[in-house]
């Protein structure tokens, strides 16, 4: 009986451990980045800051990552030029580039790097599996294909090219990546959408290899991809605000303004505005204007805020030749917001300094800049939360 409960017991044992060699073959994660220059690296990272697993394949020689010549430097730009600052701590004084994109590999929360390119890439149900040379497989929920290459077997999206940012119509509020493209001696300013991204016949795909190995585009894929873990949804249901949201949290501009900087303390603000449509920038020969110290008059923010809100049509046409100072801007948020217009008086004249860092005196005959009326409009009315529809128009 003993020798019997001994031999089944090692049986047992055996069992046990050749499900563990087993197991530890198949490694898991949420997201599964393909390829190693700067889209890559911008999707692993915005994927990772999303808060879901990441595992990047960026072949045996780690990250490949340009510099380009002219951009906004906002997002991940931002924060790689951050680590290449000789500044960045005394500890990453002396690192080559490649050491140090390995360092903020190792040392990214939720983000693993593997330094090595795979045999075969297969569908598990809705998911991916992707074979390695060493025998073990990787299954992910959302793959993410930056590698420059298309991968066979899988269909690929109807590329209309890059968008050229323009108020011709409203696809420019559907913007979640903007920047300057070179062609021939000249710069246009360009951004994509949500279509640019996503392959209608692959779901949990986002595709970025056909857009440039750009980081802004790369970074709205690493948004896309975690939403569709984080919500246990398919790619094809994108939330675009959510997304357009996420990617403002992480400074990555969407409206590509060259006079606010990302460190500007009411950019995410006037940059929410701009893409409810409510403001519109200016294109020159220095880029995309917004011209935050202008002033201006109620006529110029009128049909905007009339589409957005049913009640601004109502107090419009009662008070559309008032000046536009802070106290005919309080009136008209408390009217088309139902508040009360002596708690916004206090509310406002708090914030003033301490929270929306302005420059100008509180004052209640003050005339607005575009800056204030931006930050105010957006902190008591919230256009950029009214939905839209693919095509950028308001969906009621």
């Amino acid at each position: 009986m003993k020798a019997t409960l001994r031999r089944q017991t090692w049986i047992f044992a055996l069992a046990i451990a050749g499900y563990s060699t087993a197991n530890a073959q198949t490694i898991k994660t949420d997201v599964l980045v393909l390829g190693n220059g700067n889209a890559a690296w911008a999707a692993a990272g915005q994927a990772a800051h999303s808060s879901v697993s990441v595992i990047a394949l960026a072949g045996k020689g780690g990250f490949h990552l340009q510099i380009a010549k002219r951009s906004f430097y906002s997002g991940a730009e931002a924060e790689f030029f951050s680590k290449l600052k000789p500044d960045a701590g005394k500890k990453d004084q002396g690192l080559s580039m490649e050491a140090m994109l390995k360092k903020w590999g190792d040392s990214t929360k939720n983000l693993n790097v593997h330094y090595e390119t795979f045999q075969k890439l297969l569908r598990s149900g809705k998911n991916w599996e992707v074979k390695l040379p060493d025998g073990k497989t990787i299954k992910a929920k959302v793959l993410i294909n930056a590698s420059g290459q298309p991968l066979n077997g899988l269909k690929k999206r109807d590329n209309s090219g890059l968008l050229s940012w323009g108020y011709e119509n409203n696809l420019y509020r559907t913007s979640i990546a903007s920047g300057l493209e070179s062609k021939k001696q000249a710069e246009e300013l360009k951004f994509i959408t949500l279509a640019h991204l996503l392959v209608p016949e692959e779901e949990n795909y986002v595709d970025v290899q056909e857009l440039g190995d750009v980081m802004p585009a790369g970074q709205a894929a690493g948004a896309i991809a975690a939403y569709s873990v984080f919500f246990k949804t398919k790619t094809s249901k994108s939330r675009l605000k959510y997304i357009q949201g996420e990617l403002l949290n992480y400074k990555s501009a969407l409206v590509p303004f060259s006079d606010i900087s990302p460190e500007d303390p009411n950019w995410q603000a006037i940059q929410q505005v701009a893409l409810s449509g409510v403001f519109q920038g200016k294109i020159s020969t220095q880029g995309l204007l917004f011209h935050p110290n202008d002033t201006l008059s109620f006529d110029q923010i009128r049909q905007p805020l009339k589409d957005l809100y049913y009640k601004a049509q109502i107090w419009f046409e009662d008070h559309s030749k008032r000046p536009v100072n802070l106290e005919n801007t309080i009136d008209m948020i408390c009217y088309v917001g139902n508040k009360s217009v002596s708690s916004l008086i206090r509310e406002i004249e708090k914030k003033w300094k301490k929270g929306y860092k302005f420059s100008s005196e509180y004052d209640l005959q003050h005339l607005l800049s575009r800056r204030e009326m931006a930050v105010l409009l957006q902190d008591y009315l919230q256009p950029f939360d009214v939905n839209i529809d693919d095509t950028g128009s308001i969906v009621r």
